[in-house]
This record gives structure tokens, C-alpha cells and sequence, in this order.
């Protein structure tokens, strides 16, 4: 009996191959072998997604640290009298310095022109017309 699980084998050694190979035979051998691979596939599975779930919260931490520094930068511009806005004619923001309502403002880097209407709505000069420009949205801006 010894002889069909191998031979050198430690009684315990010998009681779990027994056991777990249904005494050693072709059949048992296939399912042992299949179940080792089964569990292994799992493992993998799991250590893949824990690897994922790892890369996942790095980019959310660098997500939130780089919304938190644009954030604080936007803070200073707010402070240093300036804050920025979405032009829908460019597709790009822009940082206005604040101007009091029906003053304009010409923006050195584009040339562009920008007044505020008595509410304190910004709006912008196009080639057609005044049209409105929005706060920026969010972060980064």
C-alpha cells in the first residue's frame, strides 16, 4: 500500500496523499490536481485585484493632492485679486483680474476683451458680439 503513493514517505506524509488523492488513484490524483490549480487561479485572481485596488487609491490620493494644490493656488489668485474663468469661445480658461462693472479689461495674452455688466456677470467681446463667461468649473484650472 505503501508503494502506490510513493515511496520514503513520513506516516503523515503518507496519510495526507492517501486522503487527499483518494488512495492514491488516477482519478483522485485528477481531482487533487485540479483543485490546486482552481485555488491557485483564485489566488491569483485575488492578488491581482488587491494590486488594482493598490493602483486605484494612488491615483486617487494624486487626484485629490493635485485638486488640493489647484485649489490652493486658485486660493492665492482669489487673494491677489484675480480668478479664473471658462471662455466657451476658446475652450480654455483664463485668469481676470476683477474689474469694477462697466469697465473692460483686455487680456495681454490673447488680446481678448472682457467687461462686467452691473450684476457682476464677466462677458467677454467676439467677433459677433458680448457673449458670457462662466467661473471656471473646477480643478485644475
Amino acid at each position: 500500500m505503501w508503494r502506490i503513493c510513493g515511496q520514503g514517505l513520513t506516516l503523515e506524509q503518507f496519510a495526507y496523499k492517501y486522503a487527499a488523492t483518494a488512495g492514491c488513484s488516477a482519478q483522485g490524483y485528477a481531482n487533487y490536481n485540479a483543485q490546486t490549480n482552481s485555488i491557485a487561479q483564485q489566488q491569483r485572481a485575488q492578488a491581482d485585484a488587491y494590486y488594482r485596488a493598490q493602483e486605484q487609491a494612488r491615483q486617487a490620493y494624486s487626484a485629490y493632492t493635485q485638486g488640493f494644490s489647484a485649489n490652493q493656488q486658485e486660493a492665492g489668485r482669489v487673494l491677489g485679486g484675480n480668478q479664473t474663468y471658462y471662455d466657451p469661445t476658446t475652450g480654455s480658461n483664463l485668469q481676470l483680474r476683477y474689474i469694477q462693472p462697466g469697465q473692460q479689461y483686455q487680456d495681454p495674452a490673447t488680446g481678448r476683451t472682457y467687461t462686467m455688466d452691473a450684476r457682476g456677470q464677466y462677458w467677454g467681446w467676439g467677433g459677433n458680439g458680448w457673449y458670457p463667461i462662466q467661473v471656471a468649473a473646477r480643478a485644475p484650472r
